[in-house]
């Protein structure tokens, strides 16, 4: 699977294929993240750790039309579900 993440500034983008032993990755504090299947099908999750506050947590869908452009400028085929 493709992961993309977005520093908080929106002024970098990052994007790694996880797979072939590699199916892991941290996630800075602030980072927005969007994942893609790169096969028929991927089973993806998210497990957060001590210190994670769920009060500063947002779902895409739900932030300004901004920062959904700057996903799917670089990544038309990500979709929102939800």
């Amino acid at each position: 699977m493709r992961l993309i993440q977005r520093d908080p500034c929106f002024s970098t983008l990052t994007e790694m294929l996880l797979g072939d032993g590699e199916y892991k990755h941290c996630m800075p504090a602030g980072y927005w993240q969007a994942v893609e299947s790169t096969g028929d099908y991927s089973l993806m999750g998210c497990t957060v750790a001590a210190g994670f506050e769920f009060d500063d947590f947002e779902i895409m869908h739900a932030v300004t039309e901004p920062a959904r452009y700057f996903f799917w400028s670089q990544h038309p085929t990500l979709s929102l579900s939800g």
